[in-house]
């Protein structure tokens, strides 16, 4: 009998749902439908959240375990995470580095200043080699020249007053005057 009745049972309960749903009310599904929907997102916020969660939790642990091994761990994007100790190290090797550059360009600079300067001495070196030159050719004109008879009379009679044997020399003292 016990079977009779359960079966009866189950057929009956099979009946009714098939009414029930035939007879739903559709504001009232439409809204149950919003309702798992709801239940749906926040269920999957939830879990998004608890993902994030653990995640961040791996990261920190792997951080721990590299600061212990001594290799600097790695972010999701691939950066180093660097201890405040770690991180000053890094400034004060950059700034050595920074030192170090500023001392090489400032002795560049000074060489290349250097150069600069023999390069301007040079040119007026080789301007003043020419005017040289210049004065040179015209001493050697004016030794080819003194090297004249004519040229020696001619000092002789404008400087020393001196005459050949046989001349008058006449003195005018009023050119003398203006020539003066």
């Amino acid at each position: 009998m016990a079977r009779a009745k359960r079966s009866r049972s189950r057929d009956f309960r099979r009946e009714q749902k098939k009414q029930e749903t035939l007879l739903t009310d559709p504001d009232r599904e439409m809204e149950e439908r919003r309702e798992k929907r709801r239940e749906q997102l926040n269920h999957d916020k939830r879990v998004a959240r608890m993902r994030a969660r653990e995640a961040k939790e791996a990261a920190k642990r792997e951080a721990k375990r590299a600061r212990r091994s001594g290799q600097p761990a790695e972010t999701e994007d691939g950066i180093p995470v660097l201890t405040p100790r770690e991180r000053a190290q890094r400034r004060r090797t950059r700034l050595i580095y920074a030192a170090v550059l500023l001392v090489v360009l400032f002795f560049l600079g000074r060489a290349a200043w250097k150069a600069v300067e023999v390069k301007a001495e040079e040119a007026a070196a080789l301007e003043r080699e020419e005017q040289l030159k210049i004065q040179l050719v015209k001493l050697q004109d004016e030794l080819t020249r003194i090297d004249t008879a004519e040229y020696i009379e001619e000092k002789a009679r404008t400087e020393l007053h001196m005459i050949f044997p046989g001349e008058t020399i006449y003195i005018i003292n009023d050119r003398e005057k203006a020539a003066e």
